[in-house]
């Protein structure tokens, strides 16, 4: 055995007491952010597996599906309503893509973003398809457009040039689209190129909305489509689920912003009937609070780090105004994101607030400033009997004092 001296044993130990530490392992980046029902948010990486059962498994951790809110890709923003062709279903979903053909029963729609998401629709689940870029918001608030949010009797198909067509329609097929007419004077059938058609609203008497009875789920994607399905699950870096027409699809998880399960146990509070609502009128103006849009009849919209983020559910309301839930003392908490309106409420400043049994709940009182991005507010609200979501005008006065609460749930 070779023997070392003492000098060369205290080279050796120096030597190794300034030799760099070896880095720690390097740890996957999170790629998704799960909202939980106790108020908490939990980063998962992209090894996230959603369970037939509703349950989220990360690292070696599992949240049981009652406990979960919501999953949201790290970086995506909850994209505005598109404006591109898109079919617009009755239960409100929207899927971007262009219209490849359509018969008696089904619309054949092609994702134009999302190879594996080409869908067979039946009519009955169809209320609009844009065929092209459709009007703006300021545009369809024009009275020609009123029959878009209005029960329809007839299929009613809109050209490029303003002039509609109700009537029947009969299909599209090698890019030609026919509708029997129905007009008072002579029924005929008109046939037109499909590149002259902007849209088709159809008749909302054969429509079908309801909703699925067990528990379901709505994925928002990146390209602006929002779709109901059921049974969810990923896996393996895919989204495979089941639509509302039973149709198995699959989707990349890249091409999903969020994942929001639906009845697992959460209420949403636009859901609702409030119990009193009061608005105090600056002069003698009348502003009414809103269930899944803002107070100016507009989306919801939040500032979010990724960008303006789009919400379906949710409460607008304006500065000066109060709006009450009985709780029946049957919730645990009160969840959702809040903020001024990205949009309605550019340079406007508010303060909120929220009340249990007309008390203030501590440290819910905050100032939301234009620009700023929305605030979660998670709070207990176990023995209560009333909530009360209260909005205060800021320095500048009840201007633009648009104030969103997003996804706002009650937790049993």
């Amino acid at each position: 055995m070779k023997r070392i001296d003492f000098a060369s044993f205290v080279w050796i130990l120096v030597a190794h007491s300034f030799a760099p530490a070896q880095p720690a392992p390097a740890q996957p980046a999170p790629a998704w952010r799960i909202v939980t029902a106790d108020g908490s948010t939990i980063d998962a990486d992209a090894s996230l597996r959603i369970r037939a059962d509703g349950a989220v498994e990360r690292a070696k951790s599992t949240i049981v599906a009652a406990a979960v809110l919501e999953i949201v890709a790290v970086g995506a923003n909850r994209p505005d309503v598109p404006n591109g062709p898109q079919a617009v279903l009755a239960g409100g979903d929207r899927i971007v893509g262009r219209v490849e053909a359509i018969d008696a029963t089904s619309v054949r729609l092609q994702s134009t973003r999302i190879p594996t998401l080409t869908p067979t629709i039946p009519l009955s689940r169809v209320s609009i398809l844009w065929m092209d870029r459709k009007p703006d918001g300021t545009q369809l608030q024009d009275p020609r457009w009123d029959f878009l949010t209005k029960p329809r009797r007839r299929d009613i198909v809109v050209l490029k040039t303003g002039e509609r067509v109700d009537g029947t329609l009969r299909d599209m097929k090698d890019d030609r689209l026919s509708i029997a007419e129905d007009n008072d004077s002579k029924p005929r059938d008109r046939t037109f190129a499909r590149a002259d058609v902007l849209a088709i609203a159809f008749n909302t008497e054969l429509t079908r909305t309801r909703k699925p009875a067990d528990a379901y789920a709505v994925v928002a994607l990146r390209d602006g489509s929002r779709l109901t399905v059921v049974a969810p699950t990923l896996e393996g870096g895919k989204l495979r689920a089941t639509t509302l027409w039973k149709q198995p699809i699959e989707i990349e998880a890249d091409a999903i912003a969020s994942i929001r399960p639906e009845n697992r146990g959460p209420i949403y509070l636009d859901d609702i009937k409030p119990a009193e609502y009061i608005y105090v009128a600056f002069l003698s103006e009348s502003i009414l609070w809103q269930a899944g849009r803002n107070s100016q009849l507009a989306p919801l919209s939040l500032r979010e780090p990724a960008g303006v983020s789009t919400f379906e559910r949710g409460i607008g309301m304006h500065s000066q105004s109060m709006l009450s839930f009985d709780l029946a003392k049957k919730y645990a908490r009160f969840d959702c994101l809040v903020g001024l309106d990205a949009i309605d409420g550019k340079g406007g400043e508010a303060e909120i607030l929220l009340r249990l049994d007309g008390k203030e709940i501590p440290g819910t009182r905050r100032i939301l400033k234009s620009g700023d991005d929305a605030r979660r507010l998670s709070v207990a609200v176990a023995g209560g009997s009333r909530l009360t979501l209260e909005v205060l005008h800021g320095k500048g006065g009840p201007v633009r004092d648009v104030v969103d609460w997003c996804n706002a749930v009650l937790i049993p």
